[in-house]
């Protein structure tokens, strides 16, 4: 299997594999320069795909917007990410796992990658541009210095401001969330036949019982989901046996 952008002996380079009419597979090669402007159109391309998605999912309540890891009971498949066309791609558990996986693995590697090419900044965000005045530093990650406008800038600390004042409002949340869950336990304890059982399958949407969460609403899951958190549950509350047993 070529990898994009492989380089073979007359300088040509890999673009991809196309498929003619009769389903015959070949190779594309290009020239350098033919190599540069398609793979600029791709780049262009895939940004106003990836615009056009975040402002559906912009214009959607929060609940409803997509995530790595999200469940789609209709397909019984997982979202994953978006692809270069801006349509999602869904996979089952075992993918979600394996993309996750691939996705920590490619984080840690460019991380160690910038610390042994990259050299320590000695910068500060907000700092200006070395020859640009209207760009300030806007990030620093992974040693590496990211500049923007001084309205980015600004719009980047307000919405940090705002995140520290929804954790600074974290005991009033954990309070409303006690007072839902107590509310719905009350409710089942004076109509105990409402209460769920682990276990306990919807004979509708075929998935199984598994908890009440943290506000006292409903968790379901797969079964294939419940048997590996079950199968988890186990191997925790053996080991902590085990270690109570030693100590």
């Amino acid at each position: 299997m070529i990898r994009r952008g492989t380089v073979r002996e007359d300088g040509r380079i890999f673009w991809c594999y196309k498929v003619r009419k009769n389903k015959k597979r070949y190779e594309c090669w290009l020239t350098p320069e033919q190599f540069k402007e398609w793979d600029a159109k791709r780049i262009q391309y895939a940004k106003r795909k990836r615009a056009e998605y975040n402002a559906q999912q912009k214009a959607l309540p929060s609940e409803e917007r997509n995530y790595i890891g999200k469940y789609d009971p209709a397909t019984g498949l997982y979202f994953l990410q978006i692809m270069t066309n801006g349509k999602p791609q869904y996979g089952t558990f075992e993918k979600l796992q394996e993309f996750k996986e691939k996705a920590l693995k490619r984080s840690k590697n460019y991380s160690k990658k910038c610390k042994a090419q990259l050299p320590l900044p000695n910068v500060c965000v907000g700092d200006d541009h070395p020859t640009d005045k209207n760009l300030v530093v806007v990030k620093i990650w992974n040693r590496r210095i990211y500049y923007g406008t001084r309205e980015s800038l600004q719009a980047k600390r307000e919405k940090q401001r705002e995140r520290e004042r929804i954790y600074r409002q974290k005991e009033s949340i954990s309070e409303r969330r006690r007072i839902m869950r107590n509310e719905v336990f009350e409710h089942l304890k004076k109509n105990p036949h409402l209460r769920m059982k682990r276990g306990y399958q919807n004979p509708i949407t075929k998935e199984l019982f598994w908890c009440y969460n943290s506000f006292g609403k409903e968790m379901w899951l797969r079964p294939d989901e419940f048997v590996r958190r079950r199968n988890r549950s186990i191997e925790v509350r053996n080991l902590k046996r085990k270690k109570a047993t030693n100590s």
